[in-house]
């Protein structure tokens, strides 16, 4: 009996039959840091890279007409000498018109081989004023001795469409310290600083009728009076782009 009772306690000791603490594992080794890694009060604060636009409505200030007079013929010679006379008429014409301003501007003489073979000659003469009455009026006696209108339309003249850049970029900055505050405020920040502002100010550009060489050749056939235009309100858009700097807000300034 005593061998019996020695065998099984070595197979009670054998199958874990008493209790047994479990063996302790190792602390994983620490990460080394790069040399040169920063820590992280190297980082710098916090910082918020915002952007913000603003659009106001201008009214348009000057009308501008462009017409063209066209010159076909079987030779070149003859194709320039044509426009050569029109454009000779519409300075006369112009000179005599108070208030609008006028420019000749391009020039260009093409070949063509289509059949009948021919010449093609051509000016364009650009027409400004802040009187519209006054440039329909000489559209129209321009109209009368052979050219032909390419484009017609209001636009913003550059003195009033720089200053609805300054409003608009005005407004932009405004809207940007208002978003930077509140984005600050949703983090439970405050900003200590606005840096590296961009501003970007679109132009503003003018809706034109679509013309050309095709348009001009069809309406100096027909000799069109001259269209009613409208004048409508323009875009100005300004846009302010900054890197906002926040720190932690104080206790006044936390919210609840």
């Amino acid at each position: 009996m005593k061998f019996a009772s020695a065998a099984a306690l070595v197979a009670l000791l054998a199958f874990g039959g008493g209790a047994r603490a479990a063996p302790s594992l190792p602390a994983p080794p620490p990460v080394p840091i790069p040399p040169g890694a920063p820590s992280l009060s190297a980082l710098g604060p916090p910082m918020l890279h915002l952007s913000a636009s603003a659009t106001v409505k201008v009214g348009p200030d000057e009308l501008v007409a462009s017409l063209q007079g066209v010159g076909i013929a079987p030779t070149a010679v003859a194709a320039q000498r044509h426009v050569s006379e029109l454009m000779v008429k519409a300075k006369a014409d112009a000179a005599g018109a108070a208030g609008v301003k006028t420019s000749f501007q391009d020039y260009s003489v093409d070949f063509t081989d289509q059949k009948p073979t021919h010449w093609t000659a051509q000016q364009t003469v650009e027409l400004r004023g802040a009187e519209g009455e006054q440039v329909l009026d000489l559209v129209g006696r321009l109209q009368g001795i052979g050219l032909a209108v390419a484009d017609l339309g209001w636009q913003v003249s550059a003195d009033r469409a720089e200053q609805a850049r300054q409003s608009a970029t005005v407004k932009a900055l405004k809207s940007l310290r208002v978003q930077a505050s509140a984005a600050a405020a949703a983090l439970g920040m405050e900003v200590d600083r606005i840096q590296s502002v961009v501003l970007n100010g679109q132009p503003c550009v003018a809706p034109f009728a679509q013309g050309g060489l095709a348009t001009a050749r069809a309406m100096a056939a027909t000799l069109m009076p001259a269209p009613n235009v409208s004048r409508e309100n323009q875009d100005v858009t300004a846009t302010a782009t900054a890197d906002v700097i926040l720190r932690a807000a104080t206790p006044s300034e936390r919210t609840p």
